[in-house]
């Protein structure tokens, strides 16, 4: 079970530690660049830091992918959510309602 992060610093850590796990499995250096870039911004966002980073981590790594050149890896639907640990409504929720909007 996931225990609760309190802090705007503690949930973008934990952004950021899932956003590194994705790039582990699937580097790629210049769309790494650019999910980082966009990370910065993360926190801008009203966040409710009860709600899992995963879906925030994985809502940056998506809205990026559909804006980025389709040169990047395809990625399954499964495999974002076993790397960042909710179910892609969750992540294109994140991805469409705020970042791609």
């Amino acid at each position: 079970m996931q225990s609760q992060i309190v802090s705007k610093q503690e949930f973008r850590l934990a952004c950021q530690k899932l956003v590194a796990a994705y790039f582990d499995q699937f580097p790629n250096v210049a769309f790494q660049y650019l999910v980082d870039w966009g990370s910065n911004d993360l926190m801008k966002y009203p966040i409710n830091t009860q709600n899992k980073p995963g879906g925030w981590a994985g809502g940056l790594v998506h809205a990026v992918a559909q804006r980025s050149k389709p040169s990047n890896r395809c990625v399954l639907n499964a495999e974002m959510e076993e790397i960042f640990g909710v179910s892609f409504a969750t992540i294109g929720t994140r991805a469409f309602g705020v970042f791609i909007n």
